[in-house]
Parts: C-alpha cells; sequence; structure tokens
C-alpha cells in the first residue's frame, strides 16, 4: 500500500497538472536517429536514418525490440545492402524471407541508410504540429494499408525496417507517423494530440494515395492503442488490431484504479465500445508493462470480436515471437476484414 501511495505521489503532485500526469506516465521517446531530406520543390522527403555513435556500435542495427529482427551490417563507406529477416511457422503454412533494400553512404564520418519503396512527408495537425509520415509500399497490389502508431519508446527511425519486413509478410503496405515530440515532429507528447496526431495523418491517406475507410485497418501497439481505438471509435474502417494495448491510464498504476473524480486519461475502455469494426486483440499474456487484463477488458468490450490472440509466454515486446503471430494477422487482413 504505502508502495502504491509513493507512485501515486510523484505521479499526481509533481506537478499536479492532468497533462504532465499523463506525458510522465506514457511517453518516452527515444534518441532520434533519422531525418527528412527534401526532394526538390515538392513537400514529398527521403527517410535517412544515420548511426548514432552514442546508441550504435560498430555493427549498425536498427531494431525494434521485436523479433524477428530486421538488421543492416556494412563495414565500408560506401554500399547497396539489405536488411534481412525470416519467419516460419509450418502449422500455418506461413514462411517468408524479406529484404528490406538500403542505399548507404558515409557522410562527414557518419554511416547514412536510405529505405527505399518509402516515401515520406509532414502533415500539419489541427494544433498546429509538424508531424512526420512515412509509408512503405513494396507490395504492388495491396487492397489495404495498415495504418500503424507505435508503442512508447519507439519512433520511426526504431521501426521502419521491421515495418517495411512486415509488409512482405502481410503482403500489406504499411503508414506509420511520430507522435508530437517524437523523432522530428514537433510539439510536446500529450494524450490529446495523440487523438490531432492520428486524424492528421487518416486525412492525409486518402489524400496523397486515394485509399477510403474501407481500405484501411488501423494497428495500435502498446500506446498506440490509444489514438487507433479513439479514431476507430468515430469513424468506419475496415478493420482494427490491438496489440498490448491498455484499457484505461490508471489502470496501468493499480488494477483498483479505474477513475480518480474526473481525471481518466486514456479512457480507451469506454471508447472501444463504440467501433463498428471488426476489431483483433492482441496481448502477451505475460506482460509486466501492461497486464493481460487490459487486453481481456479491451476484448470482452468489442462489438466486432474475432478470435483474440493471447500469446502464451510472451510479454510486451515479444508478442510476435509467438508461433501463431503472423498467421493470426494475416488471416485476419486477407479474411476477416
Amino acid at each position: 500500500m504505502l508502495m502504491l501511495f509513493n507512485r501515486l505521489l510523484r505521479l499526481f503532485c509533481c506537478p499536479p497538472f492532468p497533462s504532465r500526469i499523463v506525458a510522465k506516465l506514457a511517453f518516452n521517446p527515444p534518441i532520434c536517429n533519422y531525418y527528412f531530406e527534401k526532394q526538390g520543390d515538392k513537400d514529398d522527403y527521403n527517410l535517412v536514418l544515420f548511426e548514432n555513435p552514442l546508441i550504435h556500435s560498430d555493427t549498425t542495427n536498427f531494431n525494434t525490440s521485436q523479433s524477428p529482427r530486421s538488421q543492416c551490417m556494412c563495414r565500408t563507406s560506401d554500399c547497396n545492402c539489405k536488411a534481412i529477416g525470416t519467419s516460419c511457422s509450418s502449422s500455418q503454412h506461413v514462411h517468408s524471407t524479406e529484404r528490406v533494400t538500403l542505399d548507404c553512404n558515409l557522410e562527414n564520418g557518419v554511416r547514412q541508410f536510405r529505405p527505399k519503396e518509402t516515401d515520406a512527408y509532414f502533415v500539419n495537425t489541427s494544433e498546429g504540429n509538424k508531424i512526420a509520415v512515412v509509408y512503405a509500399h513494396p507490395i504492388k497490389h495491396s487492397k489495404h494499408i495498415l495504418l500503424l502508431s507505435h508503442g512508447n519508446a519507439m519512433d520511426i527511425g526504431d521501426s521502419i525496417l521491421y515495418m517495411v519486413y512486415l509488409c512482405g509478410i502481410l503482403k500489406c503496405n504499411i503508414i506509420t507517423y511520430d507522435y508530437s515530440g517524437y523523432g522530428i515532429s514537433s510539439g510536446k507528447p500529450l494524450e490529446c494530440n495523440l487523438y490531432r496526431d492520428i486524424r492528421a495523418v487518416y486525412d492525409s491517406i486518402y489524400k496523397r494515395y486515394g485509399f477510403n475507410q474501407e481500405n484501411i485497418i488501423l494497428f495500435g501497439i502498446s500506446i498506440g492503442s490509444v489514438p487507433t481505438i479513439d479514431l476507430a471509435s468515430q469513424e468506419n474502417f475496415a478493420g482494427v488490431i490491438i496489440q498490448s494495448g491498455l484499457a484505461s491510464g490508471l489502470q496501468i498504476i493499480s488494477q483498483n484504479l479505474k477513475q480518480i473524480a474526473c481525471f481518466n486519461p486514456f479512457p480507451s475502455i469506454d471508447k472501444i465500445q463504440n467501433i463498428k469494426s471488426p476489431v483483433l486483440i492482441i496481448h502477451g499474456m505475460d506482460d509486466a508493462i501492461i497486464n493481460i487484463n487490459h487486453g481481456r477488458e479491451l476484448y470482452q468490450n468489442v462489438q466486432n470480436k474475432v478470435d483474440p490472440l493471447f500469446a502464451i509466454g510472451c510479454g510486451h515486446n515479444d508478442v510476435d515471437l509467438n508461433e501463431n503471430y503472423f498467421p493470426r494477422l494475416y488471416h485476419f487482413i486477407h479474411n476477416e476484414v
């Protein structure tokens, strides 16, 4: 009880502003290791990853804390290299080896990498923040597009290679973005900005690429489940995927906390009931960060249920190690939406 009191004291009294409390609780932007390189006079950019000597060793490894580990290994000043990953599940007849092609060069002693088959651009939110967006499109004829909202300790630079790899596995192109205050996106990471960020990115998908709601699948991971559920509760999409999602912010502190007065950050449990699209819930049974009870509670409140994947032996960041993970995603995208 004393430990719980101390945690509450640190969160709610230093400083006593709800938005700051939520920021302390939820957001952990990593060191940025990418930038956008301008292309001509248009509002289009190249995504450039760079090797940060503070966080990378001699072998460049752009991982996402997820597996398979997409990685680029090159030690020359100029090269054309590929990040390679493999996934196999014989029981589900899914086997794929995908390659992420990178242009590599040395600039001012720092290796830089440009993933091919990606578009980069900015969108402006209603608050005026400038949000970095990347569209990975290695699949020539992709019926659906995934709008991916990443976890709280990641950004585009950490996740892009895995994302392109995932495109090949799922046979579906993916668009992702950095929240306000993450990567090269402007503004501050706040709950209200999460909702504005995803709305601005969603609006850009139709304007730039012509995808309608019936072609868009929302995919939220961890804190990314919050804007995903919020947007999905207001619009009808082809489908929604929630991985390691939270039911509410206060329940992260303690399962016994549902609401304190009028303060209830990230109330996804209330919003998910309004989603009409089919919803796939994925959660690790041994998740020590967002307890499995969050996944179960979200699933119980879904209107349009499909079979969930509660991954035995998996925690918060390794759900994709489960042999059923990729087959379950593939089946949902191609058969249930």
